[in-house]
């Protein structure tokens, strides 16, 4: 698990990815006059490409779910095979993703950057086997439970996702983290409570999938942003992709049934575009979906993409009551408000988080613990001075003063909580030494 312990040399925060240069998709350093853009102007450009990916994902998943609800549902088409149907989106998501790499090489992973065989059984393994099975088991729950039941325990996913963030550190524990996901935990288990008969099995079944899902998406951003041979969203797919797909045929044998699948009488009188219907247009619409989500994934954290999910799940909840005339109790609308209030708060602390990175990279040219460890160490030499430390490209330091929000004594009381140090390490970068 060397990769996931490998802390030190990797960890980047979304401002390291999204303000690397006007390619949202690259993850060159960025350069000079790109890092000394007003941190508002760098912000801006950040929360608008990152707006694209998040329509682009509500669009596919909306598409994605109209089509599982047209398919799978008795009064429709009822195919009886959601397993089976999935694992042959895979092997769509696999060929295009393929495709996708062959016609532009710049995003293959490097010869040097590909991974041996046992890095791909023991980390996109694990993650194509929890991803597999997060989807299995979470569908085998619905024989047992109602989907209001089931949307109820799958919310604390969220809970999971914090949890492994906090393990594999990808995020830091704080208690203002730690409170807005228990409070939106809350709101959203209110949000979609109903009265359902508890079913113990079910209850266990959907829990270990929302266990697996918090595992999952931890591990999926891992990949993305430490191993170089998965460093696109594209690569990452074309890794991940067939093991789910054999995760899934394995669950999907003993639970499905492969001689009912087989000799299902939907392939004698069905035409050969119903079966194209069946096993790719939606393996395209999944993957589209999935590259979207990755790329999100990618340019921020597992525990913003979740609640970005959350948020997807509010607007669909409140679109259903509208369009639909889905009744909303008094404790649905009380979850919806506590909700949107939570995600509003965590949206707040994160823009801050992000204007912090944005400041720290304009001091130091770089994110990482190492940049500043090696521009204190220079200050407390007497080799620089403590406010001359603008990085004017590359490894060379311009010596200049400071701007005076920098420069000034005490100013950077926001800065010095932001910077992973303790307080006392931080305050390395001081004003000018008095006359």
């Amino acid at each position: 698990m060397s990769a996931i312990e490998d802390d030190e040399n990797d960890i980047e925060d979304e401002v390291a990815f999204n303000i690397a240069d006007e390619d949202p998709f690259s993850t060159n350093p960025a350069p000079v006059h790109r890092r000394l853009e007003s941190t508002n102007t760098i912000l801006l450009k950040t929360i608008a490409i990152n707006t694209i990916f998040i329509l682009l994902w509500y669009s596919f998943s909306l598409s994605l779910s109209l089509y599982n609800k047209w398919m799978f549902s008795e009064g429709h088409f009822d195919f009886r095979f959601p397993l089976f149907a999935t694992s042959m989106h895979m092997v769509t998501q696999t060929i295009l993703a393929g495709l996708v790499l062959l016609l532009l090489p710049r995003l293959r992973p490097k010869p040097e950057a590909r991974m041996s065989w046992r890095v791909y059984l023991l980390h996109v393994g694990s993650c194509g086997i929890a991803t597999g099975a997060d989807i299995g088991l979470g569908n085998m729950s619905l024989r047992f439970i109602t989907l209001g039941f089931y949307t109820m325990v799958k919310s604390s996913n969220l809970v999971f996702v914090l949890l492994f963030a906090f393990i594999f550190r990808l995020e830091r524990p704080t208690i203002q983290l730690i409170s807005i996901i228990a409070v939106m935990t809350v709101g959203v288990i209110m949000m979609v409570a109903s009265e359902s008969q508890f079913v113990l099995i079910g209850f266990i079944l959907v829990l270990i999938a929302a266990a697996l899902s918090g595992f999952r998406w931890s591990l999926t951003q891992i990949l993305l942003k430490r191993n170089e041979a998965t460093s696109n969203p594209f690569s990452t797919i074309f890794y991940l992709a067939p093991v789910m797909c054999v995760t899934l045929i394995a669950l999907a044998i003993p639970i499905e049934g492969l001689d009912s699948f087989l000799s299902s009488t939907i392939w004698k009188e069905e035409s050969w575009y119903v079966w194209f219907l069946i096993l790719v247009a939606p393996g395209v619409i999944a993957f589209l979906m999935t590259a979207a989500e990755f790329f999100l994934l990618h340019r921020t954290n597992v525990v913003t993409l979740s609640i970005v999910g959350i948020f997807k799940e509010v607007v669909t909840i409140g679109t259903s009551a509208g369009v639909y005339g889905d009744k909303l109790t008094a404790v649905n609308l009380s979850g919806l408000v506590v909700t949107l209030i939570a995600i509003a708060l965590y949206n707040y602390i994160r823009i801050k988080h992000m204007k912090m990175k944005i400041m720290q990279q304009q001091i130091t040219g770089s994110t990482s613990t190492a940049s500043l460890t090696n521009i204190k160490s220079d200050i407390e030499s007497g080799t620089r001075p403590a406010y001359a430390a603008l990085p004017t490209g590359g490894d060379e330091l311009e010596m200049q003063r400071l701007p005076p929000k920098f420069s000034s004594h005490g100013a950077l009381s926001e800065l010095d909580e932001f910077i992973d140090y303790p307080a006392e390490e931080s305050a390395f970068i001081r004003g000018p030494p008095k006359a």
